[in-house]
């Protein structure tokens, strides 16, 4: 018996900070206009299951960082698809701002 969509696949990968490179335990990885998401382990690595098979856009939040999206994610049938989302703290981008002005 074979369990689940067998047109759908595995999202997975890395969340870091922008500047120092270390992994951001509990950013939340969402699909944009399904309800599949995950959260970021102690390395920062996420796994997202059960996607179908098609474009998306992924999103990537946490609390003090800029929101990320990356548009036209290919999820393909025959692989995983991996996907390293870097965020910029929200002071840091303020900073950015400011510094240019």
């Amino acid at each position: 018996m074979v369990s689940g969509n067998i047109l759908a696949q595995t999202l997975q990968g890395t969340v870091i900070d922008a500047i120092s490179g270390e992994p951001l335990t509990g950013a939340i990885v969402h699909v944009v206009g399904l309800q599949n998401y995950a959260t970021a382990d102690n390395e920062g690595d996420y796994i997202i299951r059960d996607i179908p098979i098609g474009r998306y856009t992924i999103e990537c939040r946490m609390t003090g960082y800029e929101s990320q999206q990356q548009v036209e994610v290919q999820i393909n049938a025959h692989h995983a698809t991996v996907s390293r989302l870097c965020l910029l703290c929200r002071s840091c981008a303020l900073w950015s701002t400011i510094g240019n002005r």
